[in-house]
């Protein structure tokens, strides 16, 4: 160390100099050793010891000089190879010290410092790699652990709190929170802020999801990275700001975590003492960070879904199995066990089919799998089997779940037991579909079936014999045998009806003694027939009933689908027609139904009969429906309408009634009581402004043919002493057509007594002009089919007008029926109509609210002129 620095020449010159005093000692202990001087010391081989002691002295120190000048210059040679050695060694060592820094001094020889940098340079770099991989081992550490944390099942903010930690022992300047978003996704809740005071953890403890709020707030808005510079300062932390500033908190950094299906799962915030944005290094922490944060949120949060789904799974009073593809069973769950008794290792492993029962329908297996191919889903009732071999209902519901590739790969399936449930609704069935008598189906039973079987026959183009039963004199064995012979009548009459027909028939009971039998498909009419031959051979045998005999006979009506009609109502009405037609002609017989005959000749006699006693009765009503006229705009007239108050079916209109009365001639009769009571009601009419209401009587054909009819009409006139110029006869064109001559004298003498003659509903026959200028014609009526549409239809409009213009010209008076409206009322007034009826003015009304509406008008009237 002492001759460092020194000149290359001085250590030769040294080397040189050590080498001659060698060289010197050796020829002076030569010349002393042959010289014997200075002492003469002689041996007996000549040799003297004292001058070899001194020669061997002489030598020892010239040597000791040699050597501790060799010293010296090994001491100034020694450095550089030290330092050679020391780098060898080193550079030796490297692969197991990963890197270190060589301090060596410089040896004054350029080559071997110039060696020495770059081993100090390598050693450098070295060291640092060696500091970055120790870094990124404890790292690695600080990840094993946290996995560690998070495969132990610790909680969640454990979990985070241990990442925290991570990040600010990676960084100290760091200062860590973590937010997780509740279940509603509006909120964030603090999980871990381990180096943070309780008391701004218990501030920031929740906080909305909401732009502006905070960094952690707004990040998870926005779902992007959030960065303030300075949050004591920023308007975002507006209402924190004493907070963070007691805190020490200046800068804040906020990331967003998201799972893997990048829903959002909390923020990862990061507070600094200073302002400061994150370097690159800095975000790359982070980001490791937050990336670790959202594995153990998504992973807790799927843990504690597998978690609960196993607690269901295993909790579940609904057996569940799961089987593959294939449809093996794979895995069971305990009320599994106990539902079938079957051990979760006695099934696993077999197919899903082995449980099913025989009861079930033999294209079930196609069906559930089209139904879990198509929507992935089946739900239904079937019948499975236990271990024990008990056959069950249960309620069985069936999931398809997919791969990532969209093929089947699991089969999950629930189900129950149902069994009870099933005869409870068996029982409830019964009860409301099976005649609890007879156990035959009841009405609702046999309205089901029937749709069935119309639905069926028609898309198979079959017909459906429908055949309704009524049986003949069972009121007598209920009243003299009691009812309970009548209810075992019942059940044995069931039973042999039953006996008669094919086990795919339907027969019914609809109550008290009305049975039904659907026979469907085939020669219905042959075997409508037969059957009913049978039934009536069957019933007509005497019932034995304790100790007494009973018999019976039946009637039977038979109707047919398509043929008589396409409905349940229709059928059931057509057969109860028919059956009643059988009864008709004698009964213990069947009757077919048709439509032409029956139901007309049904409908007509039972009206029939009604309608003749309703004049002797007196349940004939008229009513009178103001004729208004349009110059003066009060009543000049009224329109007799009849009206039949039926003691049962309430009032009927004329339309339905009058038809029939002309069929069965009671239209003479009739129309004679409705001349002359309109007359007697006419004459207590008060008068309108000073003068008398006529009243305007429809007459029927009819009435025309009688040969009398003008004559009589006459008479009753003068017999009454009521004007005739009063009267209007109200005909139609019918009447006119029938019988024109007979009709043209008949008319010519009612205009000779001064009854005024009306044509009625003009424009809906023929219209032809030419009566209008042969017949007596005082009127034309103009029908409310043209006058309801004229405010719409232009059609109406002029033909309205054409009619109203013609009888104008031929000095007729028209009177428009069915005004409704004003704007109807004027338009008819301007194009030169003379009355109007209808609605606007009055509905028809009875004879005393007529008469109130006549005084009315007379009031109304007078007010209108004072």
């Amino acid at each position: 160390m002492m001759m460092r620095g020194w000149p290359r020449f001085l250590l030769r010159a040294f080397a040189l100099i050590l080498l001659i005093q060698l060289v010197v000692a050796c020829a002076g202990l030569w010349f002393v050793v042959e010289s014997n001087f200075p002492f003469h010391i002689e041996r007996p081989d000549g040799t003297s010891y004292f001058a070899l002691s001194v020669g061997l002295f002489l030598v020892s120190v010239c040597l000791l000089i040699v050597i501790g000048q060799a010293a010296i210059l090994y001491s100034a040679l020694r450095h550089p190879i030290a330092a050679m050695r020391a780098a060898t060694a080193f550079v030796k060592s490297l692969p197991h010290r990963h890197g270190g820094k060589l301090k060596l001094d410089r040896t004054g020889v350029a080559e071997l410092d110039a060696l020495m940098l770059a081993l100090n340079a390598t050693a450098a770099r070295l060291e640092s790699q060696d500091q970055a991989l120790g870094a990124a081992s404890k790292g690695e550490q600080a990840h094993k652990r946290i996995f560690e944390t998070l495969a132990n099942a610790s909680p969640l903010p454990e979990v985070l709190a241990q990442i925290a930690l991570y990040v600010e022992q990676q960084n100290p300047d760091l200062i860590c929170s973590l937010f997780v978003v509740d279940e509603s996704g509006t909120n964030l809740l603090l999980q871990a802020a381990p180096s943070l005071s309780p008391e701004y953890n218990a501030a920031m403890l929740s906080m909305p999801v909401r732009d502006g709020v905070c960094c952690s707030g707004t990040a998870a808005y926005r779902c992007e990275r959030v960065a303030i510079e300075n949050i004591q300062e920023h308007p975002h932390w507006a209402a924190q700001r004493q907070m963070v500033i007691s805190e020490g908190l200046v800068s804040c950094w906020a990331e967003p975590l998201f799972s893997s299906q990048r829903e959002l799962l909390g923020t990862f915030a990061i507070y600094h003492r200073k302002e400061a944005l994150p370097t690159p290094e800095e975000f790359a922490l982070i980001q490791d960070a937050a990336n670790l944060a959202s594995v153990a949120i998504e992973r807790k949060r799927t843990e504690e879904q597998l978690h609960l789904a196993a607690m269901v799974y295993s909790a579940s009073t609904e057996a569940i199995f799961v089987s593959d593809a294939s449809n093996y069973l794979i895995a069971v769950n305990p009320a599994f066990e106990h539902l079938t008794g079957y051990t979760a290792r006695e099934v696993i492993g077999r197919p899903a089919s082995f449980l099913k029962a025989e009861r079930n329908p033999p294209d079930l297996p196609e069906r559930i799998n089209e139904a879990l191919t198509s929507t992935g889903h089946w739900q239904g009732d079937v019948w499975s089997r236990r271990k024990n071999g008990e056959i069950y209902a249960e309620s069985l519901t069936i999931t398809a779940i997919s791969d990532d590739n969209g093929n089947p790969r699991y089969h999950v399936a629930l189900f129950s037991d149902i069994t009870e449930k099933k005869n409870t609704e068996q029982a409830v069935w019964q009860q409301a579909n099976n005649d609890a008598l007879t156990n035959l189906p009841n009405r609702r039973l046999f309205r089901d079936r029937l749709v069935q079987d119309i639905a069926r026959a028609g898309r198979a183009r079959q017909q459906i014999a429908l055949l309704f039963i009524d049986l003949d004199h069972f009121k007598q064995v209920n009243d003299v045998l009691g009812h309970d012979a009548g209810d075992t009548l019942l059940i044995e009459a069931s039973q042999r009806i039953r006996a008669c027909v094919r086990d795919s028939d339907t027969v019914a009971r609809l109550g008290g003694d009305e049975f039904t039998v659907i026979l469907y498909g085939g020669d219905c009419v042959a075997v409508a027939e037969r059957v009913c031959e049978q039934i009536l051979f069957s019933l007509t045998q005497p019932f034995t009933l304790g100790k007494e005999k009973a018999y019976i006979s039946a009637s039977i009506g038979i109707t047919l689908y398509p043929n008589d009609a396409k409905d349940i109502e229709n059928l059931l009405k057509n057969a109860d027609q028919a059956m009643y037609a059988a009864k008709e002609i004698g009964r213990n017989g069947y009757s077919w139904f048709t439509a032409e005959l029956q139901e007309a000749a049904q409908a007509r006699h039972a009206l029939a009969n009604d309608l003749r006693n309703a004049l002797p009765n007196g349940e004939f009503e008229l009513y009178f429906q103001p004729i208004i006229d349009l110059e003066s705009e009060h009543p000049a007239k009224a329109e007799v309408l009849l009206r039949w108050c039926h003691p049962v079916r309430g009032m009927i209109s004329p339309d339905e009634f009058i038809p029939l009365a002309e069929e069965i001639g009671l239209i003479q009769d009739i129309g004679d009581w409705v001349f002359n009571e309109a007359i007697k009601q006419a004459l207590s009419w008060p008068q309108v402004d000073g003068e008398p209401v006529c009243v305007s009587i429809n007459k029927s054909p009819r009435e025309f043919a009688a040969q009398d009819c003008a004559e009589r009409w006459v008479e009753a006139i003068a017999q009454a002493g009521f004007d005739p110029q009063r009267i209007i006869l109200e005909i139609t064109e019918g009447a006119i057509i029938q019988d024109r001559h007979s009709v043209s004298e008949k008319l010519g003498r009612l205009r000779a007594a001064g009854v005024r003659i009306a044509i009625d509903d003009f424009g809906t026959g023929y219209s032809s002009l030419s009566y209008l200028k042969k017949y007596p014609i005082d009127f034309l009526k103009i029908d409310r089919s043209f006058v309801r549409d004229i405010n719409a239809d232009t059609s109406d409009r002029a033909l309205c007008e054409a009619i109203i213009t013609i009888a104008n010209l031929m000095d007729l008076r028209v009177v428009a029926e069915g005004v409704e409206d004003a704007a109807q009322r004027d338009f008819l007034f301007n194009v030169g109509c003379d009355y109007c009826q209808g609605y606007l003015y009055s509905p028809p009304l009875s004879a005393w609210d007529f008469v109130e509406y006549l005084r009315n008008a007379d009031l109304r009237l007078a007010s209108r002129v004072a």
